[in-house]
């Protein structure tokens, strides 16, 4: 969890320009989603407590919101497949050694 939430961070640090207590609870949200999606134990994550921003958000705030939330993860999981492509073909090359 924490290294998917410093890695949201930090896109949101590099693209949206946000400091990391500005993108917090997203990064904590976009953490929760590449957990999920990768099938890590989700169990830590609590959401009983939404920050007073998020309660506060008229529904198309709230969209846009999500939104960033969804380009974090689709640019987590881009550069996860990159990797993962980038190791392989290493690999490939190794053992055609």
């Amino acid at each position: 969890m924490s290294m998917a939430k410093e890695v949201s961070a930090a896109v949101y640090d590099f693209k949206y320009n946000e400091s990391r207590d500005a993108s917090d609870f997203k990064s904590f949200c976009v953490a929760y989603m590449v957990s999920s999606r990768y099938g890590v134990d989700t169990r830590g994550f609590d959401f009983s407590r939404l920050p007073r921003e998020y309660a506060e958000m008229d529904t198309q705030a709230f969209k846009g919101e999500l939104g960033t939330m969804r380009d974090v993860l689709g640019e987590i999981q881009s550069d996860m497949y990159k990797s993962m492509e980038k190791n392989k073909s290493a690999k490939n090359k190794e053992q055609e050694r």
